[in-house]
Formats: C-alpha cells, sequence, structure tokens
C-alpha cells in the first residue's frame, strides 16, 4: 500500500476518532497534520464547523473554537460564511 493510500486511511479513521471524542486534542493536531501532508483541509475542516454545530459543551466550544478559526484562517483565509459560522456558534454557547 502506498503511502498516499495509508495516509488517506488514517485521515478517515482519525476524523471518526475526533468526531467521537472532540475533546481530545491529539485528534486535532493529527487530523491537521495530515491536512498539511495531503493539501486536503476540506474534511477536516467540516469536521471542526458540525462538532461546533452539535456540541453544547462550553469548555469545548471555546477551545474547539479558538483551533477551528486559527485552522480556518491558516487555509482559507477570509472565507468570511465558515468563520462567521465558527464565530456565532462560539458567541451562542460561551459569550465570553
Amino acid at each position: 500500500m502506498s503511502a498516499r493510500k495509508e495516509t488517506k486511511s488514517e485521515l478517515g479513521a482519525v476524523l471518526k476518532e475526533a468526531e467521537k471524542a472532540p475533546h481530545k486534542d491529539e485528534h486535532w493536531t493529527r487530523l491537521e497534520e495530515i491536512a498539511a501532508a495531503q493539501q486536503r483541509p476540506d474534511e477536516v475542516a467540516e469536521l471542526y464547523r458540525r462538532v461546533l454545530r452539535e456540541t453544547g459543551r462550553p469548555e469545548l466550544i471555546s477551545a474547539l473554537g479558538q483551533r477551528a478559526l486559527r485552522f480556518h484562517e491558516e487555509w482559507f483565509g477570509g472565507k468570511a460564511d465558515e468563520l462567521v459560522e465558527i464565530l456565532t456558534r462560539v458567541l451562542e454557547i460561551d459569550p465570553s
């Protein structure tokens, strides 16, 4: 199996792990590494937004929201729609 296929299948596995346990920073760190290696940030960006939409835990929203903003700014720059979605959700759950 090629290294690219291994990394692609690893991306899918780590996406699932992060979705099941979004509070674990190591999953997000690994996802960001894989996205950089493959130049494929879209799946990771979508998972950040989905987890933020679906969780109501303020402590997770705050920490994950900061990571998601940094990731989106790095990869997508000024795509306002995604950044507004993240910021709006963070402020809904944690106005501070």
